[in-house]
C-alpha cells in the first residue's frame, strides 16, 4: 500500500510542476504571461494535454512501468523537445529545453 502511495504522491507532484508552468494564463492566479519556448503548441494546447492526462498511467520509457519521470517524458515528447534525462531528483538541476526556466516556489 506504501508504494501505490509514493506513485500517486509521486504523479500529483509532476502535475502541480507541469501546472506551474501555467501559472500566467489569466483566471490562473497570476496576470502576466510568461512566454516559453519550446516547439509550436500554444499554452492552451500544453494546458489541455496536461489535463487530459489525469487519471492516466503513462509509461513514456517503456522501463519499469509507470513512474513520475513518464509524465516528463511525454509532456517533452508532447512539445516537441529532446528529452533529459535522469531520475525524478536529477529534474531539479538537468538542462531545461531553451526558453524553459524553474520557478521555485510558485504556487500552480
Amino acid at each position: 500500500m506504501k508504494k501505490g502511495m509514493r506513485k500517486v504522491r509521486a504523479l500529483v507532484l509532476v502535475i502541480v510542476m507541469f501546472v506551474s508552468l501555467f501559472q500566467g494564463i489569466p483566471g490562473m492566479g497570476e496576470k502576466q504571461v510568461t512566454e516559453v519556448s519550446a516547439a509550436s503548441k500554444s499554452q492552451a494546447e500544453a494546458l489541455q494535454w496536461v489535463k487530459s492526462q489525469v487519471g492516466k498511467s503513462i509509461d513514456a520509457d517503456g522501463a519499469c512501468g509507470a513512474q513520475c519521470v513518464d509524465l516528463i517524458l511525454a509532456y517533452y515528447d508532447f512539445l516537441g523537445v529532446p528529452r533529459a534525462s535522469g531520475n525524478g531528483a536529477d529534474y531539479t538541476y538537468n538542462a531545461l529545453p531553451d526558453g524553459w526556466q524553474r520557478l521555485q516556489g510558485a504556487t500552480p
